[in-house]
């Protein structure tokens, strides 16, 4: 339809239709109905049908919504290999925080229709520009930051001071990423040193995520299985962090 409504020639048409298809993986599925292919086999199909009238920029609206888990995660990679092979700008629009780190080159992330921070998906992770940034992309710890008379900033109550130059003016957040957070049975050298408790372990495949307890707060903290050994809920253990990984941001926590 859209290479007909551009005046292209009808054999011309059909040889765009059948180079669309063929990057998409479906080449000879031209006379098949809709109810005649997968979730994931109409998705590539929608996308052909705008490839076929090779865009400057394609504009792909949650295109992956409706997949389950695995087939999304195929389809993302497929995407990723026909921009690559067209040569294109795709703007992909998710709420899917890994689909996005996973599949932008560069992510504008917006809060209520403004730009809170636009960067590389690693850039926004390690150095969130505000505590929204630093909450939507990827897992957090987010610390209520207390200013005191003396000047000094206070974090978990009293067991985290640092100094207030250089930081940003206003209410501050403090932000330490689970995975910054050493556990262990032991104080850590060359780390801050919190007492904590170990109040659960959830187990998630690949990793755990261990839940401290550091005085009246909540911390996550991130451990391969094989960092969990002699580690059970309910043990006094070490929250070892570095202050290199503390980062603040504006915003309340």
């Amino acid at each position: 339809y859209g290479p007909r409504r551009q005046g292209v020639a009808k054999d011309e048409a059909g040889k765009r239709a059948a180079e669309a298809l063929e990057l998409v993986g479906l080449a000879g599925f031209g006379e098949r109905l809709p109810a005649q292919l997968s979730g994931g086999q109409q998705q590539r199909v929608a996308l052909a049908r705008a490839i076929v009238n090779r865009p400057q920029l394609l504009l792909l609206d949650e295109p992956l919504s409706a997949l389950d888990l695995k087939l999304r995660k195929k389809v993302q990679s497929e995407l990723k290999q026909i921009q690559h092979r067209l040569g294109i700008a795709f703007l992909f629009v998710t709420h899917d925080q890994d689909e996005a780190m996973s599949m932008a080159d560069r992510i504008v992330l917006m809060n209520r229709g403004r730009i809170e921070q636009i960067g590389r998906g690693q850039d926004i992770y390690a150095r969130p520009a505000t505590r929204f940034a630093a909450d939507f992309i990827g897992d957090a710890n987010l610390l209520e930051v207390e200013r005191r008379g003396d000047g000094s900033l206070s974090l978990l109550g009293g067991a985290v001071t640092l100094p207030a130059a250089g930081a940003p003016q206003g209410t501050l957040t403090g932000v330490l990423r689970p995975e910054d957070i050493l556990v262990a049975k032991e104080p850590a050298a060359d780390h801050l040193v919190l007492p904590a408790v170990l109040s659960d372990i959830v187990h998630v495949g690949s990793h755990a995520s261990v839940m401290l307890t550091v005085g009246a707060t909540t911390l996550m903290a991130r451990l391969a299985p094989s960092a969990l050994a002699g580690l059970s809920a309910g043990q006094a253990v070490f929250a070892n962090i570095r202050l290199s990984d503390l980062r603040l941001v504006p915003g309340d926590a």
